[in-house]
């Protein structure tokens, strides 16, 4: 349920290598009103995987600054 409109543009028009959305765990069932008992578990599952997806970022060198300050 996101049109992803922003990380396409990331991806296209400023050369980021790597764009994402994290959805809810729900199957359309809540929609994007999860019950409190989903949160946490959901809460851990997304950081979970962006540890994860962070370490092999690092692997691929993506972490490194595209633009100087």
């Amino acid at each position: 349920m996101v049109s992803g409109g922003a990380k396409e543009w990331a991806y296209n028009e400023l050369d980021i290598k790597l764009t994402y959305t994290i959805e809810f765990r729900d199957t359309g069932r809540y929609g994007l009103v999860l019950p409190p008992a989903f949160i946490l578990p959901n809460c851990e599952e997304a950081l979970t995987g962006l540890v994860a997806l962070m370490a092999e970022c690092k692997k691929l060198g993506y972490l490194k600054p595209k633009f100087k300050l």
